[in-house]
């Protein structure tokens, strides 16, 4: 069923928009046909009502009438508005009355919603009391919460070490109240920097709730662990980053989860992770943790692929074989790779494909970089260029004749570095760089461009 709530009026049918004016005729009327319209119109009408201009008391007509739907969903949204506790009149405690005792804990419960975790609420402050309560009635508190952190923590914290012990909470229930509260899109929003904002204690309190729920990942059973990495953002509010502690505490499993995410920074631990792995790794190509290190956010130095280039050839190849599976690694050092792993006979490796594994990553590069049009994605694109001019210049392999840069380009020849590529290529850029403005006045941007135009075959 499509989510129609917020059409507006003129997108329903003809015969119908004369019942969505705000007028006590209108609303007869609307009454009058209710019964012969469809659960998916009642769904639109009542989404539409939301948001008309009229009196409450009129509004309230159509919904007492949806509170007599025999679908549950159509009588907990009219339930929503129509349950009002500070009004001692005998028609709102008919209506009380109904709603509490409705055949379904969704439109029983429902009032709960509207709290928002302020001081005063005891179910929310008193963990006893909370988990005291139906589960469809703790769902509809949480539901309630607008920036949830410090309360769901100390709630989880609690049900933890007491109610889970005791079978008084199931590990899904309390899957279940995290999930209610991190899961929903408002969660993210609700928590987002906002910089033109003036309530800098507002965007304070956004970062001390997500933080508070990021303490919980270490503590609590670790399929539930899972949905918080799954959920909370890396920074919220003036929080920035993940609390160092936490990810300290954390295993190996909870470190997957969390660096699968595309959102997930951390280029540091990536990185740390990387050296680490690929040095032990033995088997043909990267998986878990290492795996998800490197899926993301994850990039090289050219100073750190140096280092690379130097290590033992097998370890070496082992190396480049796995940064073939590096999502956001650069143009230029997957076209280095690609180029590296043609020339290994890996008959004799342990780990094999490296070839067929690097042409799909610089497909992939070359693909991204012809539908982005970024300053960031020209610039990769330019060392790509200088690259290729380098791979010319100085050949990977040494039997291979070599061909320097000329004419326009020719300056470049001075800071070859006999048989090293790597080492020309990254000379070629800083000179490149540090002449930038010359280059540019020559026009020499555009012929490095037409010498190698993006969609080359490597």
């Amino acid at each position: 069923m499509a989510d129609t709530g917020k059409r507006p009026p003129h997108e329903l049918p003809t015969y119908l928009k004369p019942l969505l004016e705000p007028t006590p005729s209108s609303i007869a009327k609307l009454l009058a046909v209710w019964d012969g319209l469809s659960t998916e119109r009642h769904l639109e009408i009542l989404g539409l009502y939301e948001h008309l201009e009229t009196y409450p008391f009129l509004r309230d007509r159509v919904y007492r009438k949806a509170l007599e739907s025999d679908n549950a969903y159509v009588r907990y949204l009219a339930a929503k508005h129509l349950y009002r506790s500070c009004e001692p009149s005998q028609e709102q405690t008919g209506i009380n009355k109904q709603i509490a005792e409705d055949r379904d804990p969704l439109v029983r419960y429902s009032y709960l919603e509207r709290s928002l975790g302020i001081i005063g609420d005891r179910d929310l402050d008193d963990p006893v009391q909370f988990f005291a309560l139906p589960h469809a009635a703790r769902l509809a508190k949480v539901q309630g919460l607008w920036r949830p952190g410090e309360i769901l923590a100390n709630l989880v914290r609690h049900a933890v070490e007491h109610e889970l012990r005791t079978g008084k909470v199931s590990e899904n229930e309390l899957a279940e109240i995290l999930l209610d509260c991190v899961a929903k899109p408002a969660f993210r929003e609700t928590h987002a920097l906002n910089l033109g904002s003036y309530d800098g204690y507002g965007e304070y309190s956004k970062g001390t709730s997500v933080v508070a729920l990021w303490h919980l990942v270490p503590d609590v059973p670790s399929f539930m662990s899972y949905i918080l990495l799954h959920y909370l953002p890396e920074s919220a509010g003036l929080q920035t980053g993940i609390p160092p502690e936490v990810l300290e505490r954390m295993t190996d499993a909870q470190l997957e989860v969390l660096l699968s995410r595309r959102d997930i920074t951390l280029e540091g631990l990536r990185k740390r992770l990387f050296f680490d792995g690929a040095t032990q790794q033995t088997r043909d190509c990267p998986s878990g943790l290492f795996s998800a290190a490197i899926s993301y956010n994850f990039d090289l130095t050219y100073e750190e692929f140096a280092v690379i280039l130097n290590r033992p050839e097998e370890e070496r190849a082992r190396f480049l074989n796995n940064l073939c599976f590096a999502y956001d690694l650069s143009l230029c050092l997957r076209q280095a790779i690609h180029d590296l792993l043609l020339h290994y006979d890996w008959s004799d490796m342990r780990c094999s494909g490296g070839a067929e594994w690097a042409k799909r990553s610089l497909e992939d590069g070359l693909e991204r970089v012809r539908r982005e049009a970024s300053a960031r994605k020209k610039k990769e694109v330019n060392e790509w260029r200088l690259y290729q001019l380098a791979r010319i210049a100085v050949p990977w392999k040494q039997d291979r004749e070599a061909y320097p840069p000329e004419e326009d380009l020719g300056f470049l020849a001075e800071h070859i570095h006999k048989g090293d590529t790597w080492a020309t290529f990254t000379a070629f850029s800083r000179a490149w760089a540090e002449d930038w403005q010359r280059i540019k006045k020559q026009g020499l941007e555009e012929v490095i461009e037409r010498l190698f135009p993006i969609d080359h075959e490597s």
